[in-house]
């Protein structure tokens, strides 16, 4: 559904509402919701969406657009689940009209994991048997061992040579090569064409040529359990606690330390790229690799994504400063930096304190 027909959809509901008094009072309350909606045009994005269908259409699917603006549109209302909000668009018919469905035409809870499975795997290809797609890969329990994934990883560590080195060295190296297809692709495509490009063109970025990027990461927390399922009958025998594989329903979350909250999450950690302007904050990127991994490696990958992306989207913009927190002081993101032209401004960590004296500092 093109964006002219989609506000055509809404104009059509509304007069033959005119006496639903109901429908008003919903109305206001959605007041905020309808006018991102009416503003959000997502025709830059319906190629790429039509893309992750067939061309071979044996029926009607249902339009992409519509099951994006609707996923935007639960996110927004923070409707935790799928199923919630397939019984709140049947009950509510604002919230279908909103979407752009029919009152009574909205779509089922398979339609949307539908739609979320052909986003992890991307562009339509022909079903093969020798070829699993992402989406199969997630789906389901996995046997996961977590104490085995924790000592795996550090026995990778090489202190002589940081992980952030080898990166940094194997970004550079790589950095005219285009982003790998998948999932972070598709999101990383869909924020460029639907808000950085009509940012850009509206005017709201200040100078293209000199922005100030800053940069952090967190963690968000699966709903998944943390203790995961038995795969073994220990307990049986009377033994509480082995190093057996346990079956858990995400592939790869982790116990991460948030040291903002002083806690330990089960969950993935994330990394932002964000531009501030006029006291908003414009989302450049987010990564997610899965994990728990440190922001020196993070920060790297999505700093080279966005560069790349950038590049394939043909976007004029540079980036002069880069602001992060201590976590961002390395030798590795200096040269990096160096090569990329940019100037960061990143605060010394406290070992980093004890190699350059504080007269030294001052001085700089």
């Amino acid at each position: 559904m093109l964006h002219e027909a989609y506000l055509q959809h809404l104009q059509s509901y509304f007069l033959s509402s005119c006496d639903d008094r109901q429908f008003w009072r919903t109305l206001q309350i959605c007041a905020t919701e309808l006018m991102i909606l009416t503003h959000l045009n997502l025709d830059p994005a319906r190629e790429l969406l039509e893309s992750l269908y067939s061309p071979v259409k044996r029926s009607p699917p249902r339009p992409p657009t519509s099951m994006l603006r609707s996923l935007l549109l639960m996110t927004h209302l923070k409707i935790p689940s799928i199923t919630k909000w397939v019984k709140q668009t049947r009950t509510v018919p604002l919230f279908a009209i909103l979407a752009g469905f029919e009152r009574d035409d909205t779509p089922g809870i398979g339609t949307y994991y539908d739609f979320f499975r052909r986003l992890i795997d991307g562009p339509y290809q022909k079903p093969c048997p020798h070829r699993i797609r992402e989406s199969q890969v997630l789906r389901g329990r996995h046997q996961r061992n977590l104490g085995a994934e924790k000592t795996a990883h550090q026995e990778q560590h090489d202190p002589s040579c940081p992980q952030s080195e080898k990166l940094a060295n194997e970004l550079l190296a790589n950095a005219d090569k285009p982003r790998s297809h998948d999932l972070s692709k598709v999101l990383e495509d869909l924020l460029i064409k639907l808000a950085i490009i009509p940012t850009i063109q509206e005017g709201l970025v200040g100078d293209p040529h000199k922005l100030i990027v800053s940069g952090d990461g967190s963690i968000l927390a699966t709903a998944a359990s943390p203790r995961g399922k038995a795969t073994c009958d220990c307990r049986a025998h009377g033994i509480n606690k082995c190093n057996h594989e346990r079956s858990y329903t995400t592939p790869t979350a982790k116990w991460c330390y948030d040291s903002y909250r002083k806690r330990y999450v089960f969950g993935d950690r994330y990394y932002h790229l964000v531009l501030h302007q006029n006291g908003h904050d414009l989302p450049l990127l987010t990564l997610m690799p899965g994990g728990n991994e440190s922001d020196f490696t993070l920060f790297l990958k999505a700093f080279d994504r966005f560069l790349k992306a950038a590049r394939e989207h043909e976007l004029e913009l540079d980036i002069a400063v880069f602001c992060g927190d201590g976590h961002h002081d390395s030798q590795a993101h200096y040269r990096y930096f160096e090569q990329k032209d940019v100037a960061p401004v990143i605060p010394l960590a406290e070992k980093s304190k004890q190699v350059y004296p504080i007269s030294l500092m001052n001085r700089a």
